[in-house]
């Protein structure tokens, strides 16, 4: 049980981020009746900038 619980409380956490993500991009659609493209933009830098600092970084 002990090997499980950083898998339960990382999936909680991770679980939880995409809830808000989602609640955002559905309290923004109904509010407005358009999608908003500004949450995908956002999730991309992040990506981008966990791309360079985790994987770009370690080869030089």
């Amino acid at each position: 049980m002990r090997a499980l619980l950083p898998f339960i409380v990382s999936g909680i956490a991770t679980g939880a981020i995409y809830a808000l993500a989602a609640t955002g991009l559905v309290l923004t659609y109904k509010t407005s009746g358009i999608f908003n493209f500004g949450h995908g933009a956002i999730a991309t830098a992040g990506a981008y900038v966990f791309y360079f600092l985790h994987v770009d970084k370690k080869v030089h």
